[in-house]
C-alpha cells in the first residue's frame, strides 16, 4: 500500500520531510516549526534519502533544499523528486533571490518559494498550511478528472494515469503486470430492450463485479460503454490466468444471490514490463478478449 496516500487525521502532527544538507539552515527550520505542535518534522540531507523515506513512510508535505550534494541544483532537484515521488506537495527552499527560478519551480508544481534568509516562523508556518490547501483542492480536482462518474471505477483517463505509475513501480520490484480487459455482454441489447436507465445499472453491476474481484491496490477502470480493464502487478510465479478466473468467480457471486444476469467476456496479457507500453498491452488483452467472445459465441 502506498503510505503516502493514507489521510491524516485532523488532530495528527502534519509530517513534514525536511531535505537540507546545510546543519544551520536545517536548525532554523526545526526552531521556526518547534513553536507548534502541529508540525512533526524528519531532516534527511541527500536527494536519494528523500526519495527512500517517502518510499517507506507517510508524509504531508517536503520542504526541500534546492542544492544538495547529490542533485544537479536548482529546479533539476525539484524534477528529480517529482520524477521518483510524485503528487506531493512541495515548497521548495533556496539561498538564493532568482526570480527565474522561483518561477520555474512554481509553474512546475511546486507549491510554493521560499529564501532561507527571509523566513520567519509565521512565514513558514502559514506557506505550509497554504500549500496544504492548494494541494488538496488540486486532488480534488484531479480526482475528479481520472473518475468515471456512473460507476466509480477510473475513467480511461484515471486508468492510463495510475496504470502507467503501477508499471514503473513493477519494473522496480522485478514483478510481472497482468492487464485484463473485460466487455460487459448484452449491454446494447438492454439497453434497446429495456432502456437505458437499466443498462445504467448493468454497468454499475459490473463495477461492484471487479470491486469483489481485485484488490484495492489493483487499478480497476470502466475505459467507457461496456470496457474495462484491470492491471495487476504481481510476483513471476503468478499467471495472468488467474485474473479470468477471479473474475469469472465474483460474476457467478454476485448472480446467484441476486438473480442477476451479468455476463462478461474477458481477456489478459501478462508480460515484463519493461519494453511493453500500456497501449501495447491493452491492445492485446483487447484481442485475447475478442477470440473468447468469438469461441463462445460459435461453441
Amino acid at each position: 500500500m502506498d503510505t503516502r496516500l493514507i489521510p491524516r487525521h485532523g488532530d495528527d502532527p502534519i509530517a513534514i520531510l525536511l531535505v537540507e544538507d546545510d546543519e544551520n539552515d536545517a536548525a532554523l527550520i526545526r526552531r521556526h516549526l518547534a513553536r507548534s505542535s502541529t508540525f512533526r518534522v524528519e531532516r534527511v540531507d541527500r536527494l536519494a534519502s528523500a526519495v527512500d523515506r517517502l518510499r517507506a513512510a507517510r508524509f504531508d508535505l517536503v520542504l526541500l533544499d534546492l542544492k544538495l550534494p547529490d542533485s544537479a541544483g536548482g529546479v533539476e532537484t525539484y524534477e528529480a523528486l517529482q520524477r521518483a515521488i510524485r503528487l506531493m506537495p512541495v515548497i521548495v527552499l533556496s539561498g538564493t533571490e532568482d526570480e527565474n527560478l522561483a518561477a520555474s519551480a512554481v509553474r512546475l508544481g511546486a507549491q510554493d518559494y521560499l529564501l532561507k534568509g527571509e523566513v520567519s516562523a509565521g512565514l513558514l508556518r502559514r506557506s505550509i498550511r497554504h500549500a496544504l490547501e492548494r494541494h488538496r483542492l488540486q486532488e480534488e480536482i484531479r480526482a475528479l478528472s481520472l473518475t468515471d462518474e456512473l460507476t466509480g471505477l477510473r475513467n480511461r483517463r484515471g486508468f492510463l494515469t495510475f496504470a502507467a505509475e503501477e508499471l514503473k513501480r513493477a519494473r522496480r520490484r522485478g514483478e510481472l503486470v497482468s492487464v485484463l480487459f473485460a466487455d460487459l455482454d448484452g449491454l446494447k441489447r438492454v439497453n434497446d430492450a429495456l432502456g437505458h436507465e437499466e443498462g445504467d445499472r448493468l454497468i454499475r453491476d459490473m463495477a461492484e463485479i471487479l470491486r469483489r474481484a481485485f484488490r484495492e491496490t489493483d487499478v480497476v477502470a470502466r475505459l467507457g460503454g461496456d470496457e474495462f480493464a484491470v492491471l495487476v502487478a504481481h510476483e513471476p510465479g503468478a499467471g495472468g490466468s488467474e485474473l479470468v478466473t477471479r473474475l469469472e468467480e465474483a460474476v457467478r457471486g454476485f448472480n446467484a444471490p441476486s438473480g442477476r444476469a451479468v455476463s462478461v467476456s474477458a481477456g489478459v496479457e501478462t508480460a515484463e514490463p519493461d519494453g511493453r507500453t500500456l497501449e501495447s498491452l491493452l491492445e492485446a488483452a483487447d484481442a485475447r478478449m475478442y477470440t473468447c467472445k468469438r469461441s463462445r459465441r460459435t461453441g
